[in-house]
C-alpha cells in the first residue's frame, strides 16, 4: 500500500506511473472489485474510503489509500483528483457519489457513479440523467441486475456470452474429478474435438488461460467454447468422454414460464421486462405489502403472497413446470436454499442473487445454475463503458479478472495474414484466441488457422492484458449508436 503523506507524495504517486489516473471513491466489494482490475490492468488507482475496517482490507492492493469522505473537497484535494482522468464513486451513499463527481468532475476528468435512487435514475445506465450534477455516467445496480437476468432469459444463455459471435458458440464448463481421464494431462494431450476450445481454468482462487501445454489438474473448472453447428452433439459427446460430462450454458428449448422469489426492486423490474416479452411470471413474496406494492407496478404477473419455502405452495403453483426460477430475496440464504429446492421439485434452471464470491462453485455443484452477484454486475459495467472506445464488445467473468473481448483485425494489425502457430505474443500476454467470426462463419481455431483483415476474434484474457489488446487491435471504428448498457 502506498500511505498517504501528504499532498506531495500523492503527486508524486501520479507522476512517476504510466497508466491513467483513476480516483475510486469507496472501498467496499465494488470499489475493491474493481480497484484490482484496474492495478492489474496498469493504471494508477487512487482509493477513498472512510471507513477504517473497509480502508484496511484494500491496504495490501499497489493503490494510494485516502482516509476521509469522498464529498469533501479537503478529501478530493488530497487525492490529487485534479490530475485524475476518471472519478468512480461507488460508495454506499447515492449523495456522497453525486456530489463527489459533482466536486470531481472538470474537462479532464470523466465522472461515473454508482447511484441506485429512483428518484435520480430510472435506467441501468444513464448518461443524461445527471449530467447537469456532474456525473457523466451513472450505474444503477438494481436495474442493471434485472436487466442483466432478463437478457440470460430470453437469450436462453446462462452466461452472458449471447452476444458473442451473434450467438453462433456456446459456453460448457466441467470440473475435473478424481479418476478423471483428463487429469495430469496437458490441454494439447486431451486432443479436444474440433469446434472446441478450453478457454479458461480455474483453479481455486486463481485463473488461467490456459494454452497447449498447460496441466490440468483435480478440481479444476475448465471453460470450453464450442461451436454451435449440426456437428455439436457429437463434439459434447466427445468432450464429455476426454474430461466429463459438461454442463451448458445455454439451453436451446427456450423458456417460458417464470417463477420469481422476492418482490426486491430487482424482482419486481424483471418482472417487468419479462412482462415486455410476453413470458408467464408468477412472483412469490411473504410480505403483503411489498406484494401490495408490486401489484401496483406490474400487469400481467401473477402475485403469490406466501412462503418462499412453502413446498405445498411452490408446487400448487407448478414448480414442476417452471423453466427458470430465480430467488431475488432481499436474504441470501434464503435465495440459496429456495434455489436448490426449485431445482428439487422440477424447476428446468435455478439462478440465486448471492454476493459472496467464495460460494458460487459449491452452490453450482449442488444443483444452482447460476449465482448472480450484484456487485459483479456492477462492476462489469463499469469496466465495459471505461473500455466503450477500444473494443467490440468486453464481458468481464464473475472471477473479475477474466474478460472476453471481442475485436475487429484491421489491415494495420501486426497478425494479419499470419498464422496462430507463428504468434507467440497471445502466450505470453495470457491471451487466447477461442474464436473467429470471419464474414459469419464461426471458426474455433487451431494453430494451422490464419488471421485476417475484417475478422472479428473472441479473445479469452486476463486484466493485464486489455492494455496490450488495445494496443495491438486499435480503437473501434466507430462507435454504436443506441442506448448505453
Amino acid at each position: 500500500m502506498k500511505r498517504e503523506k501528504g499532498f506531495k507524495s500523492n503527486l508524486t504517486f501520479f507522476i512517476n506511473m504510466k497508466g491513467k489516473n483513476i480516483v475510486i471513491a469507496g472501498a467496499g466489494e465494488r470499489g475493491a472489485s474493481l480497484a484490482k482490475i484496474l492495478i492489474a490492468e496498469g493504471h494508477n488507482v487512487t482509493i477513498i474510503e472512510q471507513e477504517g475496517e473497509a480502508a484496511e482490507r484494500v491496504s495490501e492492493l499497489d493503490a494510494l489509500v485516502i482516509r476521509g469522505n469522498a464529498a469533501s473537497p479537503s478529501t478530493l484535494e488530497k487525492a490529487y483528483v485534479k490530475n485524475a482522468d476518471y472519478f468512480i464513486a461507488v460508495t454506499g451513499s447515492d449523495e456522497i457519489n453525486i456530489i463527489a463527481c459533482s466536486l470531481a468532475k472538470s474537462d479532464k476528468c470523466r465522472t461515473m457513479a454508482r447511484v441506485n435512487s429512483y428518484d435520480y435514475i430510472t435506467r441501468p445506465v444513464s448518461t443524461v440523467q445527471l449530467k447537469k450534477l456532474g456525473v457523466d455516467i451513472a450505474f444503477c445496480p438494481d436495474l442493471l441486475t434485472a436487466t442483466h437476468l432478463a437478457n440470460l432469459i430470453t437469450t436462453t444463455s446462462m452466461l452472458n456470452t449471447s452476444q458473442l459471435a451473434r450467438g453462433k458458440i456456446m459456453v460448457v464448463d466441467t470440473t475435473i474429478r478424481e479418476g478423471s481421464r483428463a487429469r495430469g494431462k496437458s490441454i494439447k494431450d486431451l486432443k479436444l474435438p474440433g469446434g472446441c476450445n478450453a478457454v479458461a481454468i480455474f483453479r481455486g482462487d486463481e485463473v488461467l488461460i490456459p494454452h497447449g501445454e498447460t496441466r490440468i489438474e483435480e478440481n479444476d473448472r475448465i471453460l470450453f467454447i464450442v461451436k454451435k453447428d449440426k456437428d455439436m452433439d457429437e463434439v459434447l459427446s466427445s468432450l464429455s468422454a476426454l474430461v466429463g460430462k459438461p454442463r451448458r450454458y445455454s439451453d436451446e428449448r427456450g423458456a417460458r414460464k417464470i417463477m420469481v422469489a422476492g418482490a426486491s426492486r430487482i424482482g419486481v423490474h424483471l418482472c417487468k421486462l419479462l412482462e415486455e416479452e410476453d413470458f408467464t411470471v408468477v412472483l412469490i413474496e411473504e410480505d403483503p405489502e411489498k406484494c401490495r406494492k408490486a401489484s401496483e407496478e406490474l400487469n400481467k404477473t401473477l402475485i403469490i403472497n406466501g412462503s418462499y419455502t412453502d413446498r405445498e405452495l411452490l408446487l400448487e403453483e407448478g414448480i414442476e413446470s417452471a423453466d427458470v426460477f430465480l430467488a431475488l430475496t432481499e436474504r441470501e440464504e434464503i435465495n440459496i436454499l429456495t434455489s436448490i429446492m426449485a431445482r428439487q421439485y422440477g424447476a428446468r434452471h435455478s439462478m440465486a442473487l448471492v454476493d459472496r464470491p467464495g460460494l458460487k462453485t459449491i452452490l453450482e455443484d449442488v444443483g444452482i445454475d447460476v449465482i448472480i452477484s450484484q456487485r459483479w454486475v456492477t462492476v462489469d459495467a463499469i469496466v465495459r463503458q471505461l473500455h466503450k472506445e477500444e473494443f467490440e464488445s468486453l464481458t468481464t467473468l464473475d472471477q473479475a479478472s477474466t474478460h472476453i473481448v471481442e475485436v475487429k483485425v484491421k489491415s494495420s494489425c501486426p497478425f494479419a495474414g499470419r498464422r496462430l502457430a507463428k504468434i507467440k505474443d497471445f502466450k505470453s500476454q495470457n491471451v487466447i484466441v477461442a474464436a473467429i467470426n470471419r464474414k459469419g462463419n464461426i471458426i474455433v481455431p487451431r494453430g494451422e488457422d490464419t488471421i485476417e483483415v475484417g475478422d472479428r476474434l473472441i479473445l479469452f484474457a486476463k486484466s493485464n492484458s486489455l492494455s496490450w489488446i488495445a494496443k495491438t487491435f486499435g480503437v473501434r471504428e466507430e462507435k454504436k449508436r443506441g442506448r448505453l448498457l
